[in-house]
This record gives C-alpha cells, sequence and structure tokens, in this order.
C-alpha cells in the first residue's frame, strides 16, 4: 500500500488534493461540505500520533496537507465542529511536523539544537493559549465542545513536554530546564483530571494511555535529576 502514496488516485494524498481542488471550483461545481472535508482531514493528525509515539517518519507529507485553520474560518458560517476540532489539532501539529524532523538530526551541535528548540517551545506556548485559555481564544473554539477542547489542550502540553525534555538533554547545566518540564508535567496532571471528571478518558483510552504513560515515565526519569524541593513536587503529581 505504501508503494501507492503518491501515484494511486485512490491515495489518501490524491483524495485530499482532489478535495482541495473541488473546494476551489465554488458552490455547485462539486465541493465538498466541511463533514465530508473533515473525514480527509483527521487523517494526518492520526499519522503524526503513530509517528511520535513510536519515532517513525510521516506517511503523509505536510505539503499534502490541507490547511484547516483557513477553511474553517472560512466557512464559519457552516457552524461545523468538526472543523474547527481538526483545524485546532493540525494548527498543533504544525510544530510537530517540525519537531519530528529534528528529533531525526544527529548533526546538529548542542547549541544550534537549543536554538530551534527554544523556537519551538516558544512557539507551542504561544498556541495553547491562542486556542484554549486565552481570554479572547480564537473563535473557530466556540464551536467545539469543551471536552473536545479539554483533551486537544492535553495533548498540546504533551508534545510542550516533549520538546522540554529534548531541551533538558542539549542545554547546560546553568540554564537547564527542568524545572519548566516539572511545572508543565503539572499542568498535564490537572489536564488529564479535567478529561477524567469530564467522563471523555474512557471514549478516548488509546491516546490517553499514551500521554498518561509517558509522563509517568518523565516522572520516574526526572526524579534523579532534581533538588528536593522539586522532587516533593513530582511526588504530588
Amino acid at each position: 500500500m505504501g508503494q501507492d502514496w503518491d501515484g494511486n488516485p485512490s491515495s489518501i494524498p490524491a483524495r485530499m488534493a482532489q478535495a482541495r481542488r473541488q473546494d476551489t471550483t465554488g458552490p455547485g461545481q462539486g465541493s465538498q461540505t466541511g463533514a465530508q472535508l473533515g473525514t480527509n482531514l483527521v487523517v494526518p493528525g492520526f499519522d503524526r500520533m503513530h509517528s511520535g509515539l513510536f519515532d517513525l517518519p510521516l506517511t503523509i507529507k505536510p505539503s499534502e496537507i490541507f490547511d484547516a485553520v483557513t477553511w474553517a474560518t472560512d466557512h464559519m458560517h457552516l457552524r461545523i465542529a468538526v472543523d474547527s476540532h481538526i483545524a485546532c489539532s493540525l494548527d498543533d501539529f504544525a510544530i510537530v511536523n517540525e519537531w519530528l524532523h529534528f528529533r531525526s538530526r544527529s548533526d546538529l551541535l548542542g547549541h544550534f539544537a537549543m536554538i530551534h528548540l527554544d523556537d519551538l517551545i516558544s512557539r507551542q506556548e504561544r498556541l495553547i493559549p491562542k486556542w484554549y485559555r486565552s481570554p479572547l481564544p480564537d473563535p473557530l473554539v466556540d464551536l467545539y465542545e469543551v471536552h473536545d477542547r479539554d483533551f486537544l489542550c492535553l495533548l498540546s502540553l504533551s508534545t510542550l513536554l516533549d520538546l522540554k525534555q529534548a531541551a533538558i538533554k542539549v542545554s547546560n547545566s546553568s540554564r537547564s530546564p527542568i524545572q519548566d518540564s516539572i511545572e508543565t508535567a503539572a499542568k498535564m496532571v490537572d489536564q488529564m483530571e479535567k478529561v477524567a471528571d469530564s467522563g471523555s478518558l474512557k471514549f478516548l483510552q488509546d491516546a490517553g494511555s499514551c500521554v498518561l504513560s509517558a509522563l509517568g515515565s518523565f516522572l520516574h526519569r526526572v526524579c534523579w535529576l532534581i533538588n528536593p524541593a522539586q522532587k516533593e513536587l513530582v511526588i504530588d503529581q
């Protein structure tokens, strides 16, 4: 199946490209509804989560992904909640794309790697309030359910923790981001409780278990690197 990704008209990238062409033809000329397009758009999200968890190359290239944020913004009048959900997810995955590429490189020196990580961390930290916590969040946020938003926030925090863990490995001791990482882990625990309290975690046990396992693994490893005060915070989690 993999050999047909680029050439087979029935492949996912080909269908996504066809969906984009159909949308640009305008109403009445084969354009898809938001719900139909949303089905195509969700596939890159699963692709990136799978690649990130198992350290595998991406199946769907970034250039083959439809601009979900623009689509959802231009079609807000349709009020299709899944489009907003996917736009939020793929906005996050734009940073994940760079993170996966960065992680695959072994030729970056510590100083240059830290510069790149600082940029990714800063962008991810800005993305979280944009979609989840700002007093005036993106208008698209109002279109999808709170429990969906809470779970997507958990995934975004998980990406942020991944980036900060990488920064621990390449930073010098005078500016080690261990404390920042622990604080992000604490936010993840709080967010996980929100997701669990909403009752939606039982329907998301696959992704939820991966996020929780990665969090537990980080807290176990970092215990050997931190001071007593930080260790108390970890134990509280």
